[in-house]
């Protein structure tokens, strides 16, 4: 408990360091002047001693409890065991014993004897125990197999159809259509049979029956049985917009839990309160930022089809060649997000007539690009590590995109008096805005620049410039100016500094309740340290603006010679020198992950360690559980940790995944990146 108490102190006296050496006031309390710094502390100090008091550790009383969080951490061994609780707890139910069944024999290799054990020592019913030791008998060898054991067991009993299903395509005795009708009628006695429904559908697909699989896909009672992204890609490629905006609102929106929405919409808060703050001349209500903020939001999902346009339609995705990746950074991403966070915002412009001066384009604009940040946000804070990350780096960045098409406007609009300009310049300013973002992202994703990601931070800095000069320029322009004297610095670093800290908070409390103050304790330090840097690097330039009636500021960087040295990227990179051979990983992806977001989390363990392009530090990852995807290697990867500042040994950091197609590549002295296959944003964490 005490480190991350130090760090928070570190970050707050700093912050505050004039109030920590503050003298008494005459005729104010004892404590006045140090009133701040209190609230600071009440905000951020009894939160992680009440957590460290009670919730020390993650406490796992039920076996689904257990389950849940061996997955998360990637242990085979104690899923298994948890399972076998369940199944003791629920032994009559079959679908239970199935996929416990399916656990021993995968994840521990049992054999028909250690499975027969297994189900014995549960003491199901003697219908149950029947059907168990059949679906074992298919599911592992078995020295003299028992075709007869369903004979007893009555037709219409659960799971019977689904079985002989089984049964007779490992024998080859049942025809498609044989298939089909058991199936049909194990549907019909049994609809909440996820096994049916995807046997079903693999039945169709591998015998061409195209029209049942599409009827199949369509069917609203089998619907939930089916992964999103396999939904997701039939409805758009055959043209089910219904079904496929369905899809992507049930799946992006009402399966987030309760706790996410609130951290992704607090997330939105925290920036939206600043932003009105700095509207010192013409402050907006909140009726129209709200109609804007949802707007932002729900046109958010039109992006997808961006995307899957370019992937089913085109081909055109992300492949680890850089003239590539930076051409789908800057026209997916860039253009097709632009262009998505433009829409509301310009219908809200011609139809509300709410435009009066120069800071609402801009002003409009970001919360048009906060409603996008917070329906992303909904995907990527279900992980409860990412709270502070998202709010610094991406929201900032949503927001400095389209504000780059709103001063676009502005100069378009207050500045520029030809026509020719009138019209050239929102053009530029959105195929700028296009560029910078997917400038940004570009260094993020592209495998083939993975060694300068630092680009993005640096552009990020130079962005926060960018973003501050906007809008100083548009309040000095604006048709309701009434003194600088208007704008004060304090309030509005004291705004922002509370309002990151209680983010801050609610990560930790997140984080801590979920996987325990423990857990917490060490997620902490490294948001400290971002909100430490983000804030002393902005509290700068809250003090440099300076609102000058009419003037129109011509742009120069000036970098804060106290933070060269905490934004320098002086120091060699040791990541090399360390062996990470043996080290035990579980790897998951978010949602939004095309490739592998349905197919992650898996574990396993490093063994063996390689140069990719002649770069050391890339390891053979041999997965505990396979992954099927396309016609690559199902059993091993390759990975890295993406950004240099990070290892492998420490929890949850972006890595590069790449699947291999053949597995005597890895005996190749000059092995190339473009030899294999990039799947997307991907996470590692330490078993």
């Amino acid at each position: 408990m005490i480190f991350p108490i130090i760090f928070v102190l570190i970050l707050i006296a700093f912050t505050y360091r004039k109030e920590v050496i503050s003298k008494p006031i005459a005729g104010k309390p004892t404590w006045y002047p140090y009133r701040k710094l209190i609230a600071l502390l009440l905000i951020t100090i009894v939160p992680i001693v009440l957590a460290n008091t009670f919730i020390p550790e993650r406490l796992l009383i039920t076996p689904q409890e257990r389950i849940d969080a061996a997955k998360e951490n990637g242990d085979r061994y104690a899923v298994s065991i948890a399972y076998k609780d369940l199944c003791a707890q629920y032994p009559d139910s079959i679908s239970l014993q199935f996929d416990c069944i399916d656990i021993l024999a995968d994840y521990r290799q049992y054999d028909y004897e250690d499975l027969m054990h297994t189900i014995t020592k549960i003491n199901p019913g003697p219908e149950t125990k029947i059907l168990a030791k059949a679906y074992i008998q298919l599911k592992v060898e078995v020295f003299e197999r028992n075709d007869t054991l369903l004979e007893s067991i009555p037709d219409n009993y659960r799971f019977v159809n689904y079985l002989k299903t089984l049964e007779g395509l490992q024998n080859n005795s049942l025809s498609v259509t044989e298939c089909e009708q058991l199936l049909r009628r194990e549907i019909t006695l049994n609809p909440t049979n996820e096994r049916a429904y995807q046997l079903l559908l693999s039945i169709y697909t591998g015998s061409g029956a195209a029209q049942k699989r599409d009827a199949l896909l369509c069917d609203a009672q089998a619907m939930p049985f089916f992964s999103d992204q396999l939904k997701n890609d039939y409805y758009f490629s055959h043209g089910h917009w219904g079904l496929y905006f369905q899809n992507i609102i049930e799946s992006r929106i009402l399966s987030v839990s309760w706790l996410t929405f609130l951290a992704a919409l607090l997330v939105s808060l925290v920036w939206i309160l600043f932003l009105r703050s700095m509207d010192v001349f013409n402050r907006e209500k909140w009726q129209p930022i709200v109609i804007v903020f949802i707007g932002g939001a729900l046109f958010t999902h039109l992006c997808l089809a961006f995307y899957d346009a370019a992937e089913l339609y085109f081909h055109f995705t992300i492949n680890g060649e850089a003239l590539n990746d930076f051409m789908y950074c800057f026209t997916v991403i860039g253009g097709g997000e632009e262009l998505v966070k433009l829409l509301p915002w310009l219908l809200f412009a011609l139809f509300s007539k709410r435009m009066k001066e120069p800071y609402d384009y801009l002003f409009y604009a970001s919360i048009s690009a906060l409603g996008f940040a917070f329906a992303e946000n909904l995907m990527y804070l279900e992980d409860t590590g990412n709270i502070v990350g998202r709010t610094i780096m991406s929201s900032v960045g949503h927001m400095f995109f389209a504000s780059i098409v709103a001063y676009a406007f502005i100069l378009a609009k207050y500045r520029y008096k030809q026509q020719i300009w009138k019209i050239l310049t929102p053009i530029i300013g959105f195929i700028a805005a296009a560029l910078a973002h997917g400038f940004y992202d570009f260094w993020l994703i592209s495998e083939a620049v993975s060694d300068f990601s630092f680009v993005t931070i640096i552009f990020f800095i130079g962005s926060l410039h960018v973003w501050f000069f906007f809008k100083n320029n548009a309040l000095n322009n604006s048709g309701f100016f009434s003194g600088s004297n208007a704008y004060n610095a304090n309030f509005q670093q004291d705004l922002l500094t509370f309002s990151l800290l209680a983010i801050l908070m609610v990560e930790y409390i997140m984080v801590s309740w979920k996987y325990g103050a423990d857990d917490g304790n060490n997620r902490i330090r490294s948001s400290v340290i971002m909100i430490f840097m983000f804030l002393i690097y902005v509290s700068v330039m809250l003090q440099r603006f300076d609102l000058k009636k009419g003037v129109w500021n011509k742009w120069r960087f000036r970098m804060p010679a106290f933070s060269r040295s905490i934004f320098g990227m002086s120091g060699d990179n040791d990541e090399d020198d360390q062996d990470y051979l043996g080290l035990k990983l579980r790897l998951f992806a978010p949602k939004s992950n095309q490739y592998i977001g349905d197919k992650l989390p898996k574990s396993g363990v490093c063994v063996q360690k390689i140069e990719i392009n002649g770069q050391s530090g890339w390891y053979v990852f041999q997965l505990n559980t396979p992954i099927n995807y396309n016609n690559y290697v199902s059993t091993h990867i390759i990975l890295k940790n993406k950004y240099p500042n990070q290892s492998l040994n420490e929890p949850k950091i972006e890595i590069y995944f790449l699947f291999i197609p053949d597995i005597h590549l890895l005996q190749s002295e000059n092995l190339n990146v473009k030899q294999l296959r990039y799947a997307g944003r991907a996470y590692s964490m330490p078993i």
